[in-house]
């Protein structure tokens, strides 16, 4: 199987391009440039303005979510090879069942209809957007984090559906007994082979244990991660501070990571996924037909 390629990225030039461009810098750079014209001290009043335009495209290309949002525009198109992300997230949607694909499904519309509804209150000022772009690009990396940890759910439930903590109690008994008469004959040899096999059952029981609380530490998990990412993308039609919001939506993907590396012994399936921070575009009009 061919290993998929990385994805270039637009540039620097690109990125410098477009966030000369943005238009809330093209009026406030105009405004600016005309004021220190007009000013009694143009030559001092020019380069303080210049000084301020580079401050702010330097600020704006060192931000990572403006980055991805740039490189999300030049690939914006292009056919999705077979190894891409895109192709395992309907892999992945694909492998859930029912009421976990209708839940995912049913807050990836949430995002949309709320992506909608920011676009008919910018009107025109949406073309060409790049605060929007950044607040989807971390909305995409959110929803993409909230199906992997509903595949580590489904993952969780599989396993603990395969397993009989009563049969593996009552066994815990029975090698506990056994193992009191093998000391009481003084049988080195069967007091050994009851140890090992007492050993490898409380394991067992631990395992369950512990899976099952792994189990409810996720479904809790989900719970809180749903309800941010819904907040979040209600705060994201109005959000005049698109900073702000990407500090919280940064904030969140990280304890989504840390989530998910308590529990990276679990995969659901042999699909490979992407790092966290490789999400697929799933708030793209492209690729907005997933399967259900």
């Amino acid at each position: 199987m061919t290993p998929p390629v990385a994805p270039s990225r637009a540039g620097l030039a690109a990125y410098l391009r477009k966030a000369f461009t943005y238009h809330w810098n093209l009026g406030l750079f105009a405004i600016g440039t005309v004021g220190a014209l007009l000013s009694p001290w143009p030559d001092v009043a020019l380069p303080l303005v210049g000084l301020l335009e580079t401050l702010y495209l330097g600020s704006m290309v060192g931000i990572p979510k403006f980055r991805e949002a740039i490189d999300a525009e030049l690939h914006a198109g292009r056919p999705v090879a077979a190894e891409t992300p895109s192709a395992t997230l309907n892999e992945l949607i694909g492998g859930l069942g029912i009421d976990a694909q209708k839940r995912f499904q049913a807050l990836r519309r949430r995002c949309v209809d709320m992506q909608a509804i920011a676009t008919d209150m910018r009107g025109a000022d949406a073309v060409g957007d790049v605060a929007g772009s950044m607040r989807t690009s971390g909305l995409n990396q959110l929803l993409w984090g909230f199906l992997r940890l509903l595949h580590h759910q489904a993952a969780l439930r599989k396993l603990l559906t395969s397993m009989d903590s009563a049969d593996i109690t009552l066994k815990q008994r029975q090698v506990t007994e056994g193992l009191t008469k093998a000391k009481a004959s003084g049988d080195e040899r069967l007091i050994k082979s009851h140890e090992e096999r007492l050993a490898t059952v409380t394991a067992r029981l631990e395992h369950y244990d512990r899976s099952n609380k792994d189990l409810e530490f996720v479904t809790a998990e989900l719970d809180r991660i749903e309800d941010k990412i819904q907040a979040l993308s209600e705060m994201a039609v109005n959000q005049a501070d698109s900073h702000g919001l990407s500090a919280q939506i940064d904030a969140t993907a990280a304890s989504m990571q840390a989530t998910e590396s308590r529990l990276s012994e679990f995969q659901s399936s042999t699909t490979v996924m992407p790092e966290l921070l490789d999400a697929p575009a799933i708030l793209s009009d492209d690729r907005g037909r997933l399967r259900a």
